[in-house]
C-alpha cells in the first residue's frame, strides 16, 4: 500500500501548475516595476498608469515622453496590446513602516487576473516618527486574455478591481 501512495503523490506533483486546482485557472507572470514607501500624487485604489505616471510617483518628470504623449490619449499611453502597468495604493498612512509588495504570480480565473500583494504594517510597539506617507506598488503584466484585474492582500482582502473593457 505505501508504494501505491507514493506513486499517486508522484503523479500529482507531475501535473503542471496551470492544470492543478479549479477548472481553467493558471498562473500569469507579474513583474514588480516600482515600489516605494512614499509615492507622490497617488490616492487610495487601483489604476492603470503609464511610464510618465511612474516618474511622477517618484517626484520626477519624463521629458522625452512629452512630445509622443501629446499625440496619444491617456488610455493609449497607459495600456497597449502587449503590456499593462497597474498602480496599487492603500492611501495615506500616518507613519513610515507601511509597504506594499508583490506576493507572487497572478492567477487567471476566467476573465479576471488576480494579483496577490502583501500589505506590511509596522510592529505595534515600533517607535516611529509621525510623518505622512503614501506607500505604492506598480506592477506590469502582459495584456492577454483578461477583462479585469483584482488585487488581493495576504488575507484575501480585496484592495480594488480594475475593469479594462
Amino acid at each position: 500500500m505505501p508504494r501505491l501512495h507514493h506513486q499517486i503523490l508522484l503523479f500529482l506533483f507531475s501535473i503542471p501548475p496551470f492544470m492543478q486546482g479549479c477548472g481553467n485557472n493558471h498562473t500569469v507572470e507579474v513583474v514588480n516595476v516600482y515600489e516605494n514607501g512614499n509615492c507622490q500624487h497617488i490616492s487610495k485604489g487601483v489604476r492603470v498608469v503609464s511610464y510618465a505616471d511612474i516618474a511622477q510617483l517618484r517626484g520626477a518628470q519624463l521629458l522625452s515622453l512629452e512630445d509622443s504623449a501629446s499625440t496619444m490619449t491617456t488610455s493609449e499611453s497607459s495600456t497597449s496590446e502587449s503590456g499593462l502597468l497597474v498602480a496599487i495604493s492603500r492611501g495615506e498612512q500616518t507613519t513610515p513602516g507601511y509597504a506594499l509588495t508583490l506576493g507572487g504570480p497572478g492567477i487567471l480565473r476566467q476573465n479576471t487576473l488576480e494579483i496577490p500583494v502583501i500589505w506590511q504594517t509596522p510592529a505595534r510597539d515600533a517607535i516611529l516618527p509621525q510623518a505622512t506617507t503614501h506607500p505604492c506598488l506598480v506592477v506590469g503584466v502582459t495584456r492577454n486574455q483578461f477583462d479585469s484585474v483584482r488585487i488581493l492582500d495576504q488575507n484575501d482582502e480585496e484592495l480594488g478591481v480594475l475593469k479594462l473593457n
